[in-house]
């Protein structure tokens, strides 16, 4: 490769260029998020996302919190779970489950009362 007429990439001592993120995953595998969506399931997961945070924003008050105590409680930003509280992300597994263990609730049980705010919503 060097010497022999072919220059090196810049930013790598083998000479080979690094291949590009976009095109290491498959695109199977690439999040829901990547995906394009339609009008319909963005919506359905807006709603989904206001359903989840009005349950969580109605539990952390029930016990007393705000939210800069639950944040420090599951280590992240106070920002974070106000954009989750507000509908305007939609929370990971993991996160729920988070969330759950520094409310001291089971997840089905936050997870629950989120679905009871979905389905109400529908009914409206």
């Amino acid at each position: 490769m060097r010497g022999q007429g072919k220059p090196a990439h810049v930013d790598s001592p083998s000479g080979i260029a690094p291949m590009k993120l976009e095109n290491a995953v498959p695109s199977a595998v690439r999040t829901f998020e990547e995906q394009p969506t339609s009008g319909a399931t963005r919506d359905l997961r807006r709603r989904g996302a206001v359903a989840f945070g009005q349950a969580l924003r109605s539990m952390r008050a029930e016990q007393g919190l705000t939210q800069e105590m639950l944040a420090l409680r599951c280590q992240f930003d106070r920002t974070y779970l106000s954009l989750l509280e507000g509908g305007r992300r939609t929370p990971t597994f993991t996160m729920i489950v988070k969330l759950s263990h520094a409310l001291h609730v089971d997840p089905v049980r936050l997870f629950g009362y989120a679905l009871e705010n979905y389905l109400a919503e529908q009914e409206t």
